[in-house]
Parts: structure tokens; C-alpha cells; sequence
């Protein structure tokens, strides 16, 4: 509590004394107060100075005035540049964590068997976790001195990415009248017709779970704890007590498991699901969940296991198929490897992460491990209309009298919102109808009494136009236009809807209606981080520690949004998704057992992308989209025949062995319509500082009967068709014709050393999803051979749909030379499209303890442009020295890249140095690029400097 009033109304007041003299500390590392002059862009100045690591070393006061944490030279650079400094005061002392936001806790990549002088734990094959109180330079001085380590990192505390906001006055409004939006709630169109995900399994590693609320609560079981076995309890399969054994106060595991499987239960009631919080069940009410229980209360450590596998192995081994996991953290390649490396060898259950709730604070970079390149990460949409009817008082509201619709809104002054009524248990068997009076579960129509308090118990009261009321209850005060009035007798009974504006429930969202909280990539370079994007609240779901009033109705929920909710309903479609297949309801739409399908990670993935219906923007902010489950629950008697309306899929699950090349799937679409190939794949643990560290080279292509240009995965028809080297889930949208043969082709290149290769295909098109006549099928033996998207030049040949490369030329159609630069030479490229490659290759002439190399790379502003270079043989997505991501050797200053002898003394004169360029930017663009060889008198040496972006 002192540390947030010390940040947040101590350090504001403060002023920098004497900023201008810039007192040094005596010690190496040091707290300081950091200013920029009036006229600065103090941010921006920051990380020219700092490196764009600065954010993790500060902690930003108010405009312009930071804290941070720096060593003595990084303090003089800052004097130099004109920032004004001072020691923190000892009055002001903060320990570390504090002020940084860090923890005590550290992750290494090891080889295994690897062992610290600290107590640890395992974190997949070479991931180690362990805890010191030590300073945080002396940890990591002696843990990287030790052989078998192959880097160590500090772990930031961890982010559960929901936010909680009862006050209304708090949130942003949004003009509601003049957008169309569509419908969404917890409570899925599937499960009156048996798919409620009965029969799956949910873990969820959060802060716990309090298990006495209704949606959760057993009466006749208690809740089994570290049991593999129990099998009695209706909703909890196990609580693993990592942590404690409850959840805090307005708890995030409590809520998050509501939204995605709570069913409420009340034990007084002859029939279960007549009790009130029904109305707040989960998406998948029938789902069991497995607790991972991994925070203490007010803690943002996480308690993992001696074996932090476990927190994966086993719920894998208690079969559950997706697990979601609340946490984040900010930075961590290492962390992030070891998730990908149990997603690869645990390929049964999907690892689900959130995009991250500080988008607005740190901007660029998906938190670790939503960073995967195996799991599947969610992003936010804005606030919904079901959200809005469920917490906004004055939403519109349908009223059904004799036949007629009237729009009207509950008057916040003197009422509460409809979602009141509907969650009352005594009102549910009557569903939204009821009759005119004054009487309990009557609406009272107030024409001429204007004083309201005493019909506290009535359902609602109607009040037409502007009529000035008295009183207030805990009921809906409905106000209708004045010219209704005349309309409406004492007698009949009225019906009440919620108001869904169009009731356009798919609309093509653009960037701009994501949520202000979402993180919007890129994590990596080019990755599609979130891959999909679904509602992020906000919603009401269970209230952990909740023990006052009606708990199992609305007084024992509160609200909730975030990324955090858009991942728990993805979790719980999911739970749809997989009963679907594992009870045999796919193709037939009707439950066979001789149909079972059992999911996977990637089939998973590969679902969730290929439902989605496109969100403008590019793919590295939104994915692949917004979901639609009901592109994939197809039931007979909702199919529409309709000529112009045909739709359906098929799923291809598929394990390809090593020497297969490529597969071959033909289609012939019934009519003119939309057809998206969508392909996933588990990739085996790679390594993470490569440029990519997606092992296998696997392509989707699609080539029509017609002889129309290939298309090539995750590249639109107008884009250059070069291969994506770092995603691995691919999608294609065509607009295809009837009567055309469209041949889809799955690349398999590059999986030597591994003997197969799992991969999903789902291909969704305009055909009778019931006719297998007319479905996609896979060719036995392939007819044809894959084409190249374009000619290979300079004498490369196409081979099973790539090009092949002599030496002298390189980019996906051999279409850049290797160019010999001489020194001092400029050499200047415009334009320069998106995905294309320059090469450059210089030759050291004279190395020594007095020369340095200086590489100097110039474009257009702020555009996206990627580098790396390696010693003697080109760079490679798989393998480089340094790159634009990870350049722990070189130094960076403005748009130099400096070799310093003293990190680079094994070169010798006559090597090469191999320079890349590529470009991520949509639009053309030019730069130079120039190598110059220098020699100093006395060469001072200097520390690798952080990426200036």
C-alpha cells in the first residue's frame, strides 16, 4: 500500500533540485529521477538514449519526469544528451521491485540436467525456474557464468488482463444509435440442442476458484484436491493447490471459469434449471474444470510446482483439452520457448493465452507466451450490445404488446436494467412475459399514479415520455414515446426483448473496434499475434467472496472486460468445437459413434482461424478474425438449401512422413461464393533467437482450372507471393466460380530431421455441406505438380511449388543477386517492395584491436525494415549471428550498426560479412546501405546498445 501511494501522490508532488548539476552515484547501478527539456519529445528521446529496453527500467511518473534504474555510464549519456538527472533521494529509496516492477524470480535455458546454486524447478526439457533475493546483477553474473546455461532471465510479475468496473461513469460510452452492432452472450444458441460441451474438460491456471458459489458448488461433494481419479463432483474434476486452495476477494480464476463453464446449481430448487444465475452460466455450462491454483491472494508471483511441468502434464493426462492460463509476462524469449515446447510434445491440449491488456502503455509486443508460435492467442473486441444490455440502464429495450413493438429504455434514475429481471429466480419460468397489474410479477403501467416506490414488487413498471416520477425501486422503469400511451389498456400481457440494433450478429470489423486494451502485435517478426479476436466484455460473471443478498442471482456477479474474457469465450466455443467432433456429431450434424474425432492443438487452431470472419486491419493486429461457431456446428434441420446460400466444410487431419513433398486436395464448388483454405501445424522447439523460429517449411497454395495466378498462404491476391517463413497457421480467401476445379496443395519441405509431420486442413466453401459428392477430397496420388507463383529467375528451377536458387541469387523466385560491396561504397535501393530481399556481401581488409567496422543502414522513416548478417555464409531465417531482434554483439547508434573489435576479435582479414535487408512494409520504400572500416587511436570498449526501432 505505501509503495502504490508512493508512486502514485508522493513521487508526482516532487521536483528535480538541481537536475541541472546531475550528481553521480558512487555506486555502479542507481535510482534516478529523469526530465527532458520543455520543447523534447521526452519518450522518444528516452529510448534514443536508453534503447528501446528503457521501458523495463522505468517507471514514468507523470509527462516527462521518470524513475529509473541505470548505471553510471548510462547516467553520463543522459547529461550528455541534455537530460536533466538526480539521485533518488534516500528518503525516496524503493527497493527494486518497486520501482521496476520485477520479481525474484528467474528463468535460464539449459542443457539437460542442468543445475543452479539456487533452489529450482523444470520448466519443460530446458527451461529451470528459480528464486533469489541476491541483486539482480550478481544473479546474473554468476548464473551465466556456468556452463551448461545458455542464457538467464529476470521474470517480470505476471498480468491477468481483465478489468473490473461497477461504476458506469467510469467506462466509455459509445454512440449505440449509430452503430450497427450484433448480439452476443454467454450462453450459446447450442446447448438446447445438446452442445453444451458435455463430456470435455477445461483447465484453467489462474488465481483459484472459490467453489461455494452456485455456477461451481457440489451439495453433495466436496471439492477433490490433487486427485487424478475423483470423478463425483459436477463441475470441478481437481484443484491442484500450487498456491492455496480459494480465490481472493472479486477473484479473476472465479470469474474467468464462470464465464467459460459455470453452471449454477441451487440445492432448494425442485428443478436445477430454474435457479436465477442461469442466466450467467458459462458458454460450456456442461464442461468439468481442472483448477491450477498459481497465485496467493495479492501476490503477482507465480507458485509453480518443483516440476513446472506439471501445471501441463497433468490436466493433459486428465484429458482436458484446452488450457487456458490467466498470466502473462511482459518480456521473455525464454519462457516463451519452454511453452512451445510443451505444446509441441503435448500435442493433445491446446495452450490458450490472452493478447495482453497494456497495449496502450506498452504498444508493440504481445506478452510472453501469448507469443507461442504453437498456441493460440486471443485478442478484444470493444464492448458488444449484449454487454451494453446486461450493465448500461438506459439501453434500448423491446416491449410486445397485442402484436406491436415499441422501442423504449429503462430510466437509470428511478430503475435498474432489464438483465435484473431476467436473473430473478421467480421470474425465469415465466421467461420475459408477464401481465398487466399491480401485483407481484405484474407490470404496472403508470398513466396517471406518478409515485413508483411502492410497486417494489412488480416485475416492471411502464411510464410513457417525459411524465415525472417519484421514488425509486429495484425494478425496470421502462419509458415508451407518449404516443404509445393511447395504446395501452389494464389488461394483456406484455412481453420484454432486448434491442440488437440490425441483429447483424457478423459484421466485418475493422481495426479501430478492437479493444482499447488489446496488445496488437507484432511479437516476433511478421507472427499474427492474436490469431483471432472475440468480444472482450464487458459481461457479468461470478463475484469470488461474494456472501451477501441473492448470491446465486444478480447480486453474486460483478463485471468483468479485458482480453482475458475474449479468451474465456474462445475456451468455451472451444468446448462446443471438441464435443462436436469427439461425439461424432461431424459431418452429419447428428451424434455417431463410428464418426469420433479426437482434436488436437493445431486442429484446434486451425478451426478457430478458419471460422473467423475477416477483421480490417493487417493480420499481425487482428489474426485472422472474429470466430463464427456456427460455421462449423452445422445441424440438418438448420441448414439452409437455398440456392445463393450453400455453405459447408470438410476437415482433413492429416500426418505426412518424411520424403512427401507435397498433398494435393481438389474441389469443384456447387456455385459462385467465398472459399477459405485454412491450414495449421505443430512445429517442433526451435531455436529462439533465430530470426524464425518456425522449423518446418510448410506452404499452402491454391491453382484453379483456369491457369489463374497460385495463391499462396497468408498473402492476398495483390501481394507479392513470397513464402511466410514465421506463422504456422496459414490461410487463403478466394472468391471462387462455379463449375471451376480449384486444387489445394500442401507444401512439406524441410522436416529432415524429424520423421513426420502432423498438420490440419479445413477448407470451407459453397456446397452442400451434406452431400459428399460434392465435397473437397484428398487425391490418393497426386495429379499434379505444385507451380511456382512466379517464374524463377536467373536460372532457378521450380521444384514441387519453390524456387531453387543458384549460389549467386537468393528471395523466393531467385530474384535478387548477391552484391559485392566495396568500402565506402553507397549503395542505394528505391524503390524496395514489401517481402523482398537485398543481399550484400563485404570483405574485411584489416581486423585488429584498433579497428571497427560500422555498417550504415538508412531508409524511410518509420518504415519496416528487418536486417541480420552472418559471418561467411548467408543468413537464414534458421540461423544468422545478429539481427534487427537480437544483436547482443554489436552496438547500435542511430542508423549505424558497429562491429567493436573487442566483441568480434575472432574475425580475420578476408572474411565476409553476409548483410541482408528485407522489408515488412505494404508500401515501397528506399535506403541506402554503405560498410566502412575505421581504425581509433584508443579504442574504448563499449556495450552492446539496445534496438533503436
Amino acid at each position: 500500500m505505501f509503495s502504490l501511494l508512493f508512486i502514485r501522490y508522493i513521487l508526482p508532488g516532487r521536483h528535480l533540485i538541481d537536475t541541472g548539476k546531475g550528481e553521480l552515484s558512487k555506486k555502479p547501478e542507481h535510482f534516478y529521477y529523469l526530465t527532458c527539456n520543455p520543447h523534447d519529445d521526452c519518450p522518444e528521446k528516452m529510448i534514443k538514449v536508453f534503447g528501446n529496453e528503457f521501458e523495463k527500467k522505468s517507471f514514468i511518473i507523470r509527462r516527462d519526469l521518470y524513475v529509473a534504474y541505470i548505471t553510471r555510464d548510462e547516467a553520463r549519456n543522459a547529461l550528455r544528451a541534455g537530460i536533466k538527472i538526480q539521485k533518488l533521494p534516500k528518503r525516496d529509496k524503493l527497493t527494486y521491485k518497486h520501482i521496476l516492477n520485477t520479481t525474484n524470480q528467474y528463468i535460464a535455458l539449459i542443457a539437460p540436467g542442468c543445475k543452479v546454486p539456487y533452489r529450482h524447478g523444470y520448466i519443460g526439457d530446458k527451461g529451470l525456474i528459480f528464486e533469489s533475493n541476491e541483486s539482480v546483477s550478481d544473479v546474473l553474473t554468476k548464473v551465466s557464468k556456468i556452463p551448461c546455461v545458455r542464457m538467464v532471465e529476470q521474470l517480470p510479475p505476471t498480468h491477468l488482463n481483465t478489468r473490473f468496473n461497477r461504476n458506469l461513469a467510469q467506462y466509455p460510452k459509445q454512440d449505440w444509435g449509430n452503430k450497427t452492432l450484433f448480439k452476443y452472450s454467454t450462453v450459446n444458441k447450442f446447448s438446447d440442442k445438446g452442445l453444451g460441451g458435455h463430456g470435455q474438460i477445461v483447465s484453467i491456471s489462474d488465481t483459484g476458484l472459490d467453489a461455494q458459489l452456485c455456477w461451481f458448488k457440489d451439495p453433495d461433494q466436496d471439492v477433490p484436491t490433487e486427485s487424478f481419479n475423483a470423478m463425483d463432483h459436477r463441475k470441478i474434476l481437481t484443484y491442484f493447490r500450487y498456491a492455496d486452495d480459494k480465490d481472493g476477494r472479486h477473484g479473476h480464476g472465479t470469474f474467468i471459469a464462470g464465464i467459460i463453464a459455470g453452471q449454477a446449481v441451487c440445492p432448494d430448487d425442485d428443478d436445477d434449471d430454474l435457479c436465477p444465475g442461469t442466466i450467467y452460466d458459462g458458454v460450456a455450462p456442461y464442461t468439468r474444470i481442472i483448477v491450477n491454483d498459481l497465485f496467493r491472494e495479492g501476490s503477482d508471483l507465480i507458485h509453480w510446482p518443483g516440476n513446472g511441468t506439471d501445471v501441463f502434464l497433468y490436466p493433459r493426462y486428465m484429458s482436458s483439452a484446452v488450457q487456458y492460463h490467466a498470466f502473462d509476462f511482459q518480456s521473455g524469449s525464454i519462457i516463451s520457448f519452454a511453452i512451445d515446447w510443451i505444446q509441441y510434445y503435448m500435442p493433445q491440449m491446446l495452450l490458450l493465452f490472452s493478447a495482453g491488456d497494456h497495449g496502450r502503455i506498452q504498444g508493440s509486443k504481445i506478452p510472453s507466451p501469448g507469443d507461442c508460435k504453437n498456441v493460440l492467442t486471443v485478442g478484444a473486441l470493444y464492448p458488444e450490445e449484449f454487454g451494453m444490455n446486461q450493465y448500461d440502464e438506459s439501453s434500448p429495450v423491446y416491449v410486445i404488446y397485442n402484436n406491436n413493438t415499441y422501442l423504449g429504455y429503462c430510466d437509470p434514475a428511478h430503475g435498474t436494467t432489464v438483465m435484473d429481471l431476467t436473473s430473478r429466480h421467480d421470474y425465469l419460468p415465466e421467461g420475459l412475459t408477464f401481465p398487466i397489474g399491480e401485483s407481484e410479477k405484474e407490470v404496472f403501467i403508470a398513466k396517471e399514479e406518478t409515485d413508483i416506490s411502492s410497486k417494489e414488487l412488480c416485475a416492471a413498471v411502464i411510464v410513457f415520455g417525459t411524465t415525472k416520477l417519484t421514488g425509486k425501486i429495484k425494478r425496470p422503469v421502462i419509458r415508451l414515446p407518449t404516443s404509445a400511451e393511447v395504446d395501452f389498456n389494464t389488461d394483456g400481457d406484455i412481453k420484454f426483448d432486448f434491442y440488437y440494433g440490425a441483429d447483424e450478429r457478423h459484421l466485418k470489423f475493422g481495426i479501430s473496434n478492437l479493444h482499447d486494451t488489446t496488445i496488437r502485435g507484432p511479437v516476433s517478426l511478421a507472427r499474427y499475434k492474436p490469431e483471432v479476436v472475440m468480444p472482450g466484455g464487458p459481461v457479468w460473471g461470478p463475484d469470488a467472496g461474494n456472501r451477501e443478498g441473492e448470491t446465486c442471482g444478480n447480486d453474486g456477479v460483478r463485471l468483468g472486460e479485458g482480453t482475458s474474457v475474449a479468451a474465456a469465450f474462445a475456451a468455451g466455443d472451444m468446448m462446443i468445437i471438441r464435443q462436436y467432433l469427439k461425439h461424432g456429431w461431424y459431418p452429419r450434424g447428428e451424434k455417431n459413434k463410428d464418426e469420433v474425432i479426437k482434436s488436437s492443438n493445431h486442429m484446434l487452431r486451425c478451426i478457430m482461424a478458419g471460422i473467423s470472419d475477416p477483421v480490417k486491419g493487417h493480420p499481425d493486429g487482428v489474426g485472422f478474425g472474429r470466430p463464427r461457431l456456427e460455421r462449423f456446428i452445422i445441424l440438418p434441420q438448420d441448414y439452409n438449401h437455398t440456392k445463393g446460400q450453400l455453405y459447408g466444410y470438410r476437415l482433413f487431419r492429416k500426418t505426412t512422413n518424411k520424403g512427401t513433398a507435397y498433398e494435393q486436395f481438389d474441389f469443384t464448388p456447387q456455385e459462385d461464393g467465398e472459399m477459405n483454405v485454412t491450414m495449421a501445424w505443430n512445429d517442433p522447439p526451435h531455436d529462439p533467437w533465430a530470426p524464425s523460429d518456425v522449423l518446418f517449411r510448410l506452404d499452402l497454395r491454391v491453382e484453379d482450372s483456369e491457369g489463374s495466378p497460385v495463391r499462396v498462404g497468408n498473402r492476398k491476391a495483390e501481394e507479392f507471393a513470397a513464402f511466410d517463413a514465421h506463422n504456422t497457421c496459414k490461410r487463403i480467401d478466394i472468391k471462387c466460380k462455379k463449375g471451376v476445379t480449384y486444387h489445394v496443395f500442401v507444401l512439406i519441405h524441410d522436416i529432415v530431421y524429424y520423421n513426420r509431420v502432423n498438420y490440419t486442413l479445413l477448407i470451407t466453401a459453397p456446397f452442400d455441406h451434406f452431400d459428399d459428392n460434392q465435397a473437397p477430397k484428398q487425391i490418393a496420388q497426386p495429379t499434379l505438380q505444385p507451380r511456382c507463383p512466379n517464374t524463377c529467375e536467373g536460372s532457378g528451377t521450380c521444384e514441387n511449388g519453390f524456387c531453387v536458387c543458384p549460389e549467386d541469387r537468393f528471395g523466393d523466385m531467385c530474384q535478387s543477386e548477391l552484391r559485392k560491396v566495396d568500402e565506402d561504397e553507397r549503395i542505394e535501393e528505391d524503390p524496395f517492395q514489401q517481402y523482398e530481399w537485398s543481399m550484400y556481401e563485404f570483405t574485411v581488409s584489416k581486423w585488429g584491436p584498433q579497428n571497427k567496422l560500422v555498417i550504415e543502414l538508412t531508409h524511410t522513416p518509420d518504415a519496416n525494415v528487418f536486417w541480420m548478417f552472418s559471418i561467411n555464409e548467408p543468413p537464414t531465417w534458421h540461423h544468422t549471428q545478429q539481427s534487427k531482434f537480437h544483436h547482443d554483439f554489436v552496438i547500435l547508434e542511430n542508423s549505424k550498426i558497429i562491429l567493436d573489435y573487442p566483441h568480434w576479435d575472432f574475425l580475420e582479414t578476408g572474411d565476409r560479412i553476409i548483410f541482408a535487408v528485407y522489408s515488412l512494409d505494404p508500401k515501397d520504400i528506399a535506403y541506402q546501405i554503405k560498410f566502412s572500416e575505421l581504425s581509433v587511436t584508443q579504442q574504448q570498449p563499449q556495450q552492446p546498445a539496445q534496438p533503436q526501432e
